[in-house]
């Protein structure tokens, strides 16, 4: 390299050498380090992954341990305007008949007329004792109440009762108004019943004109008379909640529950692709090409290699202990191993076993001791809380603050090394610098030698 900055002594270029020498020592350094941040860094990176694949897929085995992804009913009525219906996971499979012969009613009851909702009905404080379902309230009238403050004080109490007012025309025909009482909840053992005596006695049962009688619903399911308070009636089928809509009476509907075999399907389809999915982000995570020598960050990884023993492991394992059971493990199922390792669902298959026991089919996944907690409890020993890809984590967490400490030393090394080469070729500048004077005090003294001036005569 040709030196072009001249030293103040020697005509060294004395600060570019210096860096020059300074680069080239801290080079492989901290390329060694960067190395050892580059691979910890991927490391982490692809045990996050790992560790969210993980997770992913137990979650899709929630629906499974719970029983929710088998318990899926469909439910139907030939009249749903008229019989609706509603079926839970404990609902069994059938066919019934539902006749509606009654609608459930709320008793509703009015007062006498009023002038209006501004009338002063009583100059003295009083009491009203209002009954609902057995349940008496009583409730305190102030002196020189309106209708309004009657009203107010009901709807106040909490008393199973709804009040209001309605402006109509009277018997002959001047407008009045009236204090309408409607019971919260349908049936007859919710009848309205009001106590009142003195100037509140016009609030009393005695003087109450009834709009709507409280009445039970009444039904045939199958022939067999069933009598309920509500037109919502959840406890007569197991799992299943029928409810009547206005104007039903007289209709006979056919009801029907079926096993959700469509949506189970769906289920076991999405486990096959959670499964999938992490078994193929393992084999990119670990992956080595043998052609260019490129690795992946968990290549040749003894954990990576282990989940997958684990899941291999846990799915080929038999999944029913019962001798008379014609299924014994997935593949008897219908789900199947494909050639790179990923599952496959035969449908024709799984749902001829379906139809054949449904049970029997769910048991092998949920349950306590179904594939699906089987497999989440496997893998908590990877992904818990103190499962090994977070002791992992740590490991490389640990790795990555010893990096940072080493490019601390370096820098602090570095420091120490480039101020040693500065002071020796300071000092090899002024040691040239002094004998460049000297030559240059010889050859001045030389020069004025006598041999040399009769040389030149």
């Amino acid at each position: 390299m040709t030196i072009t900055a001249m030293g103040m002594g020697s005509g060294l270029d004395i600060a570019g050498i210096v860096n020059q020498l300074v680069a080239a020592e801290r080079a492989p350094r901290q390329a060694r380090i960067d190395q050892r941040e580059s691979r910890a860094q991927a490391e982490l990176s692809a045990l996050g992954t790992l560790k969210s694949g993980l997770s992913k897929f137990q979650g899709t085995l929630e629906g499974f341990k719970d029983g929710s992804a088998f318990n899926s009913r469909l439910a139907s009525s030939s009249h749903e305007d008229a019989v609706g219906v509603t079926a839970g996971s404990k609902a069994q499979a059938g066919q019934y008949s539902v006749r509606v012969d009654q609608l459930a009613q709320a008793h509703k009851v009015r007062t006498g007329d009023f002038d209006s909702a501004s009338e002063v009905v009583n100059t003295d404080a009083g009491v009203i004792t209002l009954t609902v379902g057995g349940e008496a309230v009583d409730i305190d009238i102030a002196a020189g109440s309106k209708l309004s403050d009657i009203r107010d004080a009901i709807n106040q109490a909490d008393a199973g009762v709804n009040a209001t007012i309605v402006n109509v025309d009277g018997d002959d025909g001047t407008p009045v108004a009236r204090l309408v009482l409607t019971a919260t909840e349908t049936g007859t053992a919710n009848e309205i019943s009001i106590q009142a005596g003195g100037e509140l006695d016009r609030f009393d049962s005695a003087n109450l004109y009834t709009l709507e009688e409280a009445q039970n619903a009444i039904i045939q399911v199958d022939g067999q008379q069933v009598t309920r308070s509500s037109n919502d009636i959840d406890d007569v089928i197991d799992g299943v909640t029928l409810s009547l809509q206005p104007g039903s009476e007289g209709v006979l509907a056919s009801v029907r529950i079926d096993l959700d075999q469509e949506g189970v399907t769906e289920a076991v389809n999405s486990f096959i692709e959670a499964y999938n999915a992490l078994h193929r982000q393992m084999r990119q995570l670990s992956h080595f090409n043998v052609d260019t020598g490129q690795r992946a960050a968990l290549a040749g990884d003894s954990t990576i290699r282990s989940i997958s023993s684990t899941l291999s492991m846990q799915l080929s394992q038999p999944l029913n202990d019962d001798p008379d059971s014609p299924f014994t493990g997935l593949m008897s199922i219908g789900i199947e191993y494909q050639r790179d390792g990923t599952l496959r669902l035969n449908e024709t298959k799984f749902n001829e076993a379906l139809a054949q026991d449904f049970d029997a089919v769910s048991d092998m996944f949920g349950g306590d001791d179904g594939l699906a907690a089987r497999l989440d409890d496997a893998l908590d020993q990877y992904s818990g809380r103190d499962g090994l890809l977070g002791t992992r984590e740590d490991g490389v967490q640990s790795t990555l603050r010893r990096v940072e400490d080493d490019r601390m030393a370096l820098d602090r090394y570095m420091e120490r090394y480039e101020g040693r080469v500065r002071r020796q070729f300071t000092n090899l500048d002024m040691m040239v610098a002094q004998m460049q004077s000297t030559s240059d005090f010889l050859t001045g003294q030389l020069a004025n030698l006598p041999f040399n001036n009769i040389g030149k005569r």
